[in-house]
């Protein structure tokens, strides 16, 4: 009787035995089933592609941000300009100049400033330059030029304006009433021009003549017209 049981307690055990190895067996094939990929060349390629997208996406957003200063405004674009020769002959403040009379400076360019006005009693801008000239002495033209005013004010007495390469214009003011020129009229540098005469607003200096200078519609220093600085 005892060694019946005990060949069914054998068997018993086997049969657990077997149980045993078969799970052990099963889970591990799964296991290695979970830890292997089913297709490695698919999985590859879209680890590739998401690779490329994002170093594209990257390469875009450093782009961006090179572009963008600390304002957050995007650099405006530049462009690239030719500059516009000018001839020499045409430059204004080139070549050389002759002086409006023989005499000296006697009141400067005051550069926009307000300076008293000996004869009005007043302070004003004295939009040139006075060189002394006695009434009668000859007034010159300080470069090549074509005559496009000629007019007679109350208080500048009689003036030309001339019109000069490198669009200089040169208004002369304080001339005698017998010029012989005209409007339209080409004079030489050096050329006479006319002669000096009365200056009722700056009367109280000694004779002269009064010269103002512009470029595009600006007043400018006749001295450095005429490389007198």
């Amino acid at each position: 009787m005892k060694e019946k049981n005990f060949y069914g307690s054998k068997k018993l055990y086997r049969a657990i035995l077997t149980g045993c190895l078969i799970a052990i067996v099963g889970i591990s094939a799964v296991v290695y089933n979970l830890s292997v990929p089913k297709n490695p060349l698919q999985n590859s390629s879209i680890s590739s592609q998401a690779l490329t997208t994002r170093t594209l996406k990257t390469i875009s957003e450093n782009n961006e941000a090179a572009n963008v200063p600390a304002t957050g405004i995007p650099k405006p674009t530049t462009t690239t300009t030719t500059a516009t020769t000018v001839a020499e002959s045409e430059k204004p403040y080139t070549g050389n100049f002759a002086a409006p009379s023989a005499g000296k400076v006697i009141k400067d360019f005051s550069e926009g400033e307000m300076v008293k006005s000996e004869t009005m009693g007043d302070w004003r801008i004295h939009n040139g330059t006075d060189f002394t000239a006695g009434e009668g002495e000859s007034v010159f033209a300080i470069q090549n030029c074509t005559v496009v005013n000629v007019d007679k004010d109350e208080m500048w007495g009689v003036t030309v304006t001339v019109l000069c390469p490198g669009e200089l214009y040169v208004k002369y003011c304080g001339l005698a009433d017998n010029l012989k020129i005209k409007k339209g009229d080409k004079l030489k540098k050096g050329a006479v021009l006319g002669n000096a005469g009365a200056l009722p607003i700056e009367s109280a200096l000694e004779g002269h003549i009064h010269i103002e200078t512009s470029v595009g519609g600006e007043v400018v220093n006749p001295l450095s017209v005429l490389n007198l600085l």
